[in-house]
């Protein structure tokens, strides 16, 4: 046991004058400036290293804080990529809100009766027959003539709750009662496999020439007055019981993304 206790004392002296002659060394080297001029070395090169880590982003001043940024980034990025998404529906919804406003600013302009109502409907399909996006719980019906401002763009030929197809007026099934306002005489105008329309049973006294605007007679179907066409081609001759033309729409549908389903 004096044995024990005698290394342990001689160990607890031996650590003792360790750290005397430390403290001595540190007092002496301090009163030489000699840590001094190793401080500012290392000074040197740590201080650009902490200003840049600094500089860099307030999430990375600690490992902890640093720890976290790392694990969070992918989160921030998938944010990122929902605002940047949110931001695009956003953009299109308010373009095609501009639109729309626009449109309905033209058709306030046009000689149309202020009886009728009429229902925006954008355009959200395009093929044989187009797409609309209102259908019955907007009060959309079949037979209902879509136009855009005073011009005749085709009638209604299905009606789902939320959805609606469009035949145009140049489409094979399409036929339209008119009249020629020059002429006061009347036709059918009929659907072709192209763009194009084909205007008949127009009675061969009438006047006939190349750019008649061709309207709505309203005699069934849409209603009286509203434009379709312009005569571009006379095919008949003068032997014919009755003329035929060959008319080109006013307005393509493809120049348009919102028209109107037209109510009396």
């Amino acid at each position: 046991m004096a044995l024990a206790r005698r290394f342990a004392f001689t160990r607890e002296v031996r650590t003792f004058l360790i750290l005397a002659a430390l403290s001595l060394l540190l007092v002496f080297a301090d009163r030489t400036k000699v840590i001094t001029v190793l401080r500012r070395s290392v000074e040197s090169i740590l201080v650009p290293v902490e200003r840049a880590v600094f500089d860099a982003s307030p999430a990375v001043r600690s490992p902890v804080d640093a720890l976290r940024y790392w694990r969070s980034g992918t989160a921030r990025i998938a944010d990122l990529e929902r605002q940047v998404t949110q931001l695009t529906v956003d953009s299109a919804k308010l373009s095609s809100l501009e639109e729309e406003n626009q449109a309905m600013r033209r058709l306030l302009g046009a000689p149309l009766p202020r009886q009728w109502k009429f229902i925006p409907a954008p355009i959200i399909g395009r093929g044989d027959e187009i797409s609309l996006g209102v259908g019955a719980v907007d009060g959309v019906e079949e037979g209902d003539a879509v136009i855009w401002e005073e011009v005749l763009l085709g009638t209604v030929a299905h009606v789902s709750q939320r959805q609606s197809l469009m035949l145009s007026v140049s489409d094979s099934r399409s036929s339209i009662p008119v009249y020629l306002p020059d002429s006061g005489a009347d036709g059918l105008l009929q659907g072709r496999f192209s763009s194009q329309m084909l205007l008949t049973q127009v009675l061969q006294s009438a006047n006939l020439p190349l750019g008649t605007v061709v309207v709505t007679s309203g005699t069934f179907g849409p209603p009286r007055g509203l434009v379709v066409g312009k005569v571009s081609e006379i095919l008949s001759d003068e032997t014919a019981i009755f003329q035929e033309a060959v008319v080109e729409p006013t307005l393509s549908l493809d120049s348009v993304s919102t028209v109107f389903v037209t109510k009396l």
